[in-house]
Formats: structure tokens, sequence, C-alpha cells
């Protein structure tokens, strides 16, 4: 598995280009912080983007969907595409209007998806995808996908071979010439998020919400 991935005109990094990188070892990390990727790419030469789930796996990403979407067609084609996902981690409040910023994280992929096709290939994979959306979800007692389901279902597979990522942490950047204006300066923190859970109306009380819950994030 590649630790540096090639650098190419896609992800070749021009501005700021300190606070990128094209390793595995920073780009990994973003997609596995998030559940939620947009995918734009060309169709019927008007420009989409389409959010949808995702998860890594391994050197891969996986997303999945309905068979007859029209997007998810159109992907399964193998079209050209990028995929992004994307964290905002604070507010920068400087001393100047200009230097207002924000702290984010932030993977960029290119290249094109394909579509798994194998019935029982599928049913593990929806496994897997199960599990890195909501890990200890397969083990509670959900019913599995019956072959009519997971024949519905398009599951989209996309090596990470061209990538890069872009961080931004830290205060503002202030010029010193503003350094005393008598305004507050610093960072909004967004620090991790607190769920809130709703248990369905028809669900029986009896039946305590999981335990895995408790440290789910995304």
């Amino acid at each position: 598995m590649p630790n540096n991935l090639p650098i190419t005109d896609n992800t070749r990094l021009t501005r700021t280009r300190e606070r990128g990188n094209h390793s595995t070892e920073s780009i990994y990390p973003i997609l596995d912080d998030g559940i939620l990727c947009h995918i734009g790419f060309e169709d019927k030469g008007h420009p989409v983007v389409l959010p949808t789930a995702y998860i890594r796996y391994g050197h891969q990403i996986m997303i999945h969907g309905a068979v007859n979407g029209r997007f998810f067609q159109r992907l399964a084609e193998g079209i050209p595409c990028c995929v992004t996902v994307s964290h905002l981690d604070g507010l920068v409040l400087a001393r100047s209007a200009f230097h207002h910023s924000v702290n984010y994280r932030c993977a960029m992929l290119f290249g094109q998806f394909t579509a798994v096709t194998g019935l029982e290939e599928k049913r593990q994979l929806l496994d897997v995808f199960m599990e890195g959306c909501i890990p200890g979800r397969n083990d509670d007692a959900i019913r599995r996908g019956s072959d009519k389901e997971i024949n519905a279902t398009a599951l989209l597979l996309m090596d990470i071979n061209e990538a890069s990522s872009k961080i931004r942490t830290g205060p503002p950047n202030d010029d010193v010439d503003d350094m005393s204006l008598p305004v507050w300066a610093g960072v909004v923190q967004r620090e991790p998020a607190r769920y809130t859970y709703i248990t369905a109306p028809d669900c029986p009380e009896s039946i305590a919400q999981p335990a895995y819950l408790d440290t789910l994030t995304f």
C-alpha cells in the first residue's frame, strides 16, 4: 500500500502548499473521521455534486445507493469524478476582516468507481459498510438484506490512487500593525458532536438503547 501518493495535475497544490499533504497517513484519518462525502462529476453536459454516505475500505472508498438511480448508474459506468470529505474544526476570528478564516481538514480524491456485481460479494461488503458506519450494529439482531434488496442496491468502489489533503490549524495570522486593535481574536473551537437518541415511536420500551451508540462518532 502506498504511503506518499504520486502528485498529479489534479492533486498538485498551488496555494498555501504548506497545509497540504499527499500521504495516506494524512488522508486516511480525514476519511475515517467522516461519513458523508460529496462526489462531483459531469452528467449530460452539466456539473453534478452528489452527497452520499461512504466508508474507507482499505485503499478504497465504498459507496452505495439504488441500482436504478441515474447518478449511481453514471458512476458505475466509470466516469471521472472527484470525491471530497471536509471537516469544520473551528472559526478563526482575527483582528482584521481579511485574516478571518476557518480551521478545517479536507481530503480530495480523483478517480473512477467500479460496481460490485456478485450477490455474495455485495452481501459481505454491505456488512462491511454497515460496520464502517455504525460499529457494532451488525452484531445486533437486525435482518440482513434479502437477495431482492441486495440486487436493488448499487455498491461501488474507487481506488485511492490520486488524492491530497489540506489542513488548517491554530490561531489567526494577524498583521503586526493590527495587534493593538481592541478586538477579541481567537478560535471558536468546534468540539466533537454530542448525540441525542430518539427512539422510534413503535419500538417497545423493553428494548434498551444499544451500548455501542455511546461511542458513535461521525
